[in-house]
């Protein structure tokens, strides 16, 4: 557990490190003297902060994910051909939607 706790420790300061620029420059921009400081403005930076934040998380996570193996591949290829063969398509003529009411969920 301690060696999974340093590994999360270790790649929330290299975030940090990517990080802190934009940190920086947004408590620059949010000076208390300037006097036309709007709160549009610090609204925007700070959204600007969290989103870079966001895409940050989401890539490192992506980056851990592994590759999908070959007989994954093939096994998915294969599905997705009987499927398509059910309501009389092929697989190029697939393609996906939003199911109103149905979770969508991410694999891991």
């Amino acid at each position: 557990m301690s060696s999974k706790r340093s590994m999360a420790e270790q790649r929330a300061e290299a975030l940090w490190k990517r990080m802190k620029p934009k940190v920086l420059e947004a408590f620059e921009k949010h000076n208390a003297e300037r006097t036309d400081l709007k709160f549009d403005e610090i609204e925007g930076n700070s959204a600007s902060v969290g989103d870079l934040v966001a895409r940050m998380l989401i890539q490192e996570a992506l980056r851990e994910q592994s590759a999908a193996s070959q007989e994954e591949l093939k096994t998915a290829r294969q599905s997705l051909t009987e499927q398509a063969h059910v309501i009389g398509k092929t697989p190029d003529e697939l393609r996906m939607t939003r199911i109103p009411g149905t979770d969508r969920h991410l694999s891991m």
